[in-house]
């Protein structure tokens, strides 16, 4: 039997504060201790080279990439230490990275995270090499958005998927009669605010949480996805607040 802990979208700031959810998952980290840690990505927030804000240059006082890739690094090696195997996998935001070389080419292999934070045995896979498949599950940062996106995901990849990017829970399954076989997809929450200060106070639908994953030595797995709500979750009969 091998574990597995799936978390995404930790939008990570060097300069500001952890979301309440961070310290709750890292405590519980520390006491499940899993086989695999998958982090789905998103962990660097980076809104200060978004497309979106470029006009915005009051964003830009000081922050500083090196600050960011530091501050990841060290989370980094902390999580590493919490597990036996971790897979990082780029999100939406970290690819902002590559469109700034897109723009800049002369800074080609400067910015770029893995000329920046120090992966070591970490395994890091870009978008363009999702998703990872785990026995029969497959890991991505998530690409499709809409009302019924978990459905989206499983009908596009036509298999067993999980993912984060829409900061939200949402899952979908489909028996495939003529295969004798039943996809799953699982749409994952995030470590992060659900309300920050772009979205002007506008209401969302956005949760906290992460997944647990339990696979057997055949392949057949069960996703767990853990719920956080007012700074409190509840797994295997311990109460994290």
């Amino acid at each position: 039997m091998k574990t597995a802990v799936f978390f995404a979208d930790r939008h990570l700031i060097h300069d500001e504060p952890s979301h309440w959810s961070w310290p709750l998952f890292l405590r519980f980290l520390e006491d499940f201790k899993p086989d695999i840690l998958i982090d789905g990505g998103d962990h660097l927030d980076l809104p200060y080279i978004s497309s979106f804000n470029k006009e915005k240059l009051l964003l830009l006082e000081n922050k500083r990439l090196e600050k960011d890739f530091k501050a990841l690094g060290a989370e980094l090696d902390m999580l590493r230490g919490m597990c036996d195997r971790m897979i990082f996998l780029q999100g939406n935001h970290e690819e902002r990275l590559d469109r700034v070389v897109e723009k800049q080419p002369m800074l080609q292999g400067m910015v770029g995270l893995e000329q920046n934070v120090g992966f070591g045995d970490i395994e890091y896979y870009p978008i363009l090499k999702q998703p990872v498949k785990i026995n029969r599950l497959h890991f991505l940062h998530g690409m499709y958005t809409g009302e019924h996106y978990a459905k989206k995901h499983l009908l596009k990849f036509m298999g067993n998927v999980i993912f984060g990017h829409l900061h939200k829970f949402q899952s979908f399954s489909q028996g495939v009669p003529l295969q004798d076989k039943e996809w799953g997809a699982w749409g994952i929450g995030c470590l992060s605010d659900k309300a920050p200060d772009w979205m002007r106070g506008r209401p969302g639908h956005w949760q906290n949480g992460f997944a647990v994953i339990y696979f057997d030595d055949s392949g057949y797995f069960n996703v767990y996805p853990v719920i956080m709500t007012k700074k409190k979750f509840i797994y295997g009969g311990k109460v994290y607040e």
